[in-house]
């Protein structure tokens, strides 16, 4: 990854665009903290991969309350019912 001074960002743009479109990210740092421009392709992986483990987590957890016993079963007639 590349760092580019916040200062200086303004007068690069085009080269970072250039960069970023060849799928390197760049990071733009200014006095106290950063920012990454990433391509949309990297930002989307990035966000289906937080949401997959986001998912897994739940799946996990609810797996262990099932295995603990930390469920209410109820048969279709009693959802049907609750449905009303």
């Amino acid at each position: 990854m590349r760092t580019i001074e916040a200062s200086d960002a303004q007068d690069v743009f085009n080269v970072i665009f250039e960069l970023v479109k060849d799928g390197e990210a760049v990071k733009v740092q200014g006095p106290s903290r950063g920012v990454v421009v990433m391509s949309e392709e990297q930002y989307d992986e990035r966000t289906k991969a937080r949401r997959n483990a986001e998912r897994l987590a739940m799946l996990e957890r609810s797996m262990r309350q099932a295995e603990n016993g930390e469920v209410i079963n109820k048969t279709l007639d009693e959802l049907k019912a609750m449905e009303r």
